[in-house]
């Protein structure tokens, strides 16, 4: 399968040779329908993330569910899906509170597909189903992958201040970029 690799500071390569990931255990095998490229991106490339590491970049994905691991409850071929970007332990409090871009094992591991571990720049992504795998029903993974980071990190805002939020009242976003026109389209859907 083909993928983009990152090597080390900015030396990145698209590999057409990879072979497909077989999942296991919890895992689902997902075909890519879309890969977004944000600055986190960027930062890796020019910056790093783990010394000494390659592994596929992307971690704003969405596609569709191709095939499961023998423990995998509740996904099944052909599901829409977009996968939660930073990949906690699991184990410790924030990740028990569905924080994981908070865990407290970060600096131990990889942050998750994309960041550290391989990501969705690639046709196939293993992801592990516990807590990542976000169904879209029939919103189309192509389009939707951006909405992992894009969407989430204003939402994750929007959510906070919902009980200060009144009808009829101004809301302020400052800077209308990448993430503020999606917060103004959360809002105004509210």
């Amino acid at each position: 399968m083909k993928a983009v690799r990152y090597f080390g500071h900015k030396d990145v390569r698209v590999v057409t040779d990879m072979e497909k990931p077989v999942p296991s255990g919890d895992e689902v095998l997902l075909k890519i329908g879309g890969a977004g490229v944000c600055h986190s991106d960027l930062h890796i490339i020019d910056e790093g993330i783990v010394s000494g590491v390659t592994f596929t970049l992307g971690h704003e994905n969405a596609g569709w569910v191709e095939e499961v691991g023998q423990d995998v409850k509740g996904f099944k071929k052909g599901d829409a899906v977009l996968v939660y970007g930073p990949w906690g332990c699991g184990h410790c409090k924030p990740c028990q509170h569905s924080q994981e871009n908070y865990c407290d094992h970060q600096s131990e591991q990889a942050f998750g597909g994309g960041l550290g571990l391989n990501g969705g720049m690639a046709d196939y992504m293993l992801v592990p189903s516990s807590r990542l795998l976000v169904p879209i029903h029939d919103l189309d993974p192509v389009i939707a992958a951006p909405l992992t980071d894009a969407a989430l990190t204003p939402y994750s805002a929007i959510k906070r201040s919902l009980h200060k939020l009144m009808p009829d009242e101004y809301v302020v976003v400052i800077g209308v970029g990448g993430l503020g026109h999606v917060a103004l389209q959360i809002l105004t859907e509210m």
